[in-house]
């Protein structure tokens, strides 16, 4: 053969990429003033001002009669005696 062989060049492990720093910028937030938090507490609770409940009449009658579901008394059959055989089959 004449000439270099070109083959594949060495394997190189990879390494990881370069990530930029992290930039934390100052808030721009920030109380003006004196801060007074509401004092609440469990004897200061009263029930709230409601408006009276109204429940109105309804305007459903029954006019006329009712007719209800006719029952009629099923008659009762006669007992099945089935013999079973040891295959499964009745006879």
């Amino acid at each position: 053969m004449e000439g270099a062989f070109e083959g594949r060049k060495e394997q190189v492990a990879f390494a990881r990429g370069d990530r930029a720093d992290v930039v934390r910028h100052k808030d721009n937030l920030s109380l003006e003033g004196e801060f007074t938090k509401r004092v609440t507490s469990a004897n200061n609770v009263m029930k709230g001002e409601r408006a009276a409940v109204v429940k109105h009449r309804d305007n459903l009658k029954m006019e006329g009669s009712f007719e209800g579901r006719k029952r009629s008394d099923a008659k009762r059959g006669k007992p099945v005696n089935a013999n079973v055989n040891a295959n499964g089959s009745c006879q």
